[in-house]
């Protein structure tokens, strides 16, 4: 029997969706940083509220819709709510928050405890938790939407001994939920009781080192993360035909102090693309606008994909992009 050859492809990363994670002590803006960061990420935005309603609190932040689970925190509570939110057509689900389905009323610790009392087995109770645990970890990791959940944190402790004396150091803050989950996520995000995050892991790259307080701008930095894909136009020749250019729409929130087109000519001029006559051109061709179009009709919305997953973050491809655009216009204009 002939072996059939191993397959392999190069490898490649697929637009996703957004698995983030939030754990901090008791007012360290969990909810508060989740929703910030969701308005960041879509439009419509459905919040699983585990805190007695206290996710209704941030109704003046902006739009969005409540679910409430009550005592008994049983998983499969958390299952329902995330199938019904999906159905219903969110963009973005808050699961706030996620340790109740482990430590609360009814969770996944009362259930253990409760197989062990009948069976007289604390590990052999196990069996009843895990497959419960999985199917809600399933739930969140291949849900189609985006997925922000928030874990509350407890303070832990190690024990050591230095010059003879006994010393307790405080290591950090563990999620308050099974062991690992940490790795479930695309990014973790710990906060400090001054509202700071800090990324303790975080496969995007954009987080590494940084402190920083969690807003709307960080929802859209992630999202032009997730969506700078191999589908992506963003760094592809122009189509030849505006009707084929990819669609964008109203962006949904300010950038901040200034406008996404004066900070995408800022990142051209920093990275020496130049003139701006032709950094506009060039912008217009990404955009796949037709010839007339104006430089300011160009949405905003694609002027933060531009800045944030192209010229800031892709210097090299950005200027070779730059320059095909002016090569393949001086051809044209020579066979004109």
């Amino acid at each position: 029997m002939t072996a059939q050859p191993a397959l392999f492809r190069r490898a490649e990363r697929r637009r996703a969706k957004l698995r983030l994670a939030l754990a901090g002590p008791s007012g360290s803006g969990k909810t508060y940083s989740a929703l910030q960061i969701a308005f960041g990420l879509g439009q419509r935005v459905a919040l699983i509220d585990t805190e007695r309603g206290s996710g209704e609190l941030y109704a003046h932040l902006g739009a969005y819709d409540v679910c409430t689970i009550e005592p008994p925190f049983l998983p499969q509570k958390y299952v329902d709510a995330i199938a019904a939110a999906e159905g219903a057509g969110y963009e973005v689900i808050i699961v706030d928050s996620l340790s109740h389905a482990w430590v609360g009323d009814g969770g996944m610790l009362d259930i253990q405890g409760r197989a062990a009392a009948r069976s007289g087995n604390s590990w052999s109770a196990w069996r009843e938790v895990t497959p419960m645990h999985n199917q809600l970890v399933d739930k969140l990791l291949q849900s189609p939407c985006h997925m922000i959940v928030t874990l509350r944190s407890k303070t832990e402790y190690v024990q050591s001994q230095e010059s003879g004396k006994t010393v307790i150091r405080k290591v950090g803050l563990a999620p308050v939920f099974r062991d690992g989950v940490e790795y479930e996520f695309t990014v973790f995000f710990d906060l400090a009781a001054d509202h700071t995050a800090l990324a303790s892991k975080d496969r995007t790259g954009l987080f590494d080192g940084r402190y920083l307080i969690p807003t709307s701008d960080t929802g859209r930095e992630l999202l032009a993360w997730l969506d700078n894909s191999v589908e992506d136009p963003l760094f592809s020749p122009p189509p030849e035909h505006a009707s084929d250019a990819p669609k964008v729409t109203k962006p949904r929130h300010s950038p901040g102090p200034g406008t996404w087109k004066e900070k995408f000519l800022a990142s051209c001029a920093a990275q020496g693309l130049t003139p701006e006559e032709d950094v506009k051109g060039w912008a217009l061709s990404l955009a796949g606008a037709p010839p007339d179009a104006s430089f300011d009709s160009i949405p905003e919305e694609k002027f933060c994909h531009l800045t944030v997953a192209g010229v800031a973050k892709k210097p090299k491809a950005a200027r070779a992009s730059f320059n095909r655009w002016r090569d393949q216009r001086e051809a044209a204009q020579k066979g004109a």
